[in-house]
């Protein structure tokens, strides 16, 4: 299996595997990678969150699959305070993104299978400011991702976003991602 030139990988909830519930164990049995999974720091029933990470990584070795964290409630969320004392949603610099802890990110590698962190819809999120944060709303509009310069030279902002990019992809693996992956959602029809 460490031959193969494809990986194969399974899209599954935290839950579904925190609970072991067939959606997860039966499509696993049939030999899959990787386990992309939707993670949350929420606690889910541990006492922090930290632990839950450690189980979902345990899990995924004990099947033999490499873990993709996939994390996209903070395209909903305004604000998440974790247990390590930081908002994972708010940025130093004003920003609205996904700021994980790095000790959350460890728990996750626990078993050293974690393949890398995913940040579901990141171009969405970045290009219409996280609508789905004011959607209901009109008065009142989402934080951009990265915090604009107050220019109007689309090239100055477009490296500036380059910049800005390329310091968090640095920061996050930093923190214990082998990888940094943007995720697109599919679309309804």
């Amino acid at each position: 299996m460490h031959d193969k030139n494809m990986k194969l990988g399974l899209n599954v909830f935290e839950r579904q595997m925190l609970e072991d519930q067939p959606e997860y164990t039966l499509p696993l049995s049939c030999g899959a990678d990787f386990i992309f999974c939707h993670t949350t720091p929420e606690k889910l029933g541990f006492p922090d969150e930290y632990e839950k990470a450690s189980r979902l990584s345990a899990l995924a070795a004990e099947r033999g699959a490499g873990l993709v964290a996939d994390f996209e409630f903070q395209n909903v969320a305004k604000s998440f305070p974790g247990s390590g004392g930081s908002d994972w949603c708010a940025a130093p610099d004003g920003g609205h993104r996904l700021c994980p802890d790095p000790v959350f990110i460890r728990a996750l590698n626990g078993s050293g299978n974690l393949w890398g962190i995913a940040y579901d819809e990141f171009e969405y999120a970045v290009s219409t400011r996280n609508l789905s944060q004011w959607w209901g709303n009109k008065l009142h509009f989402g934080a951009p991702v990265f915090p604009p310069l107050r220019t109007r030279d689309a090239l100055t902002q477009g490296e500036a976003f380059g910049a800005a990019l390329t310091e968090y992809v640095r920061e996050i693996k930093a923190a214990g991602a082998p990888l940094f992956l943007c995720a697109k959602g599919a679309e309804e029809k």
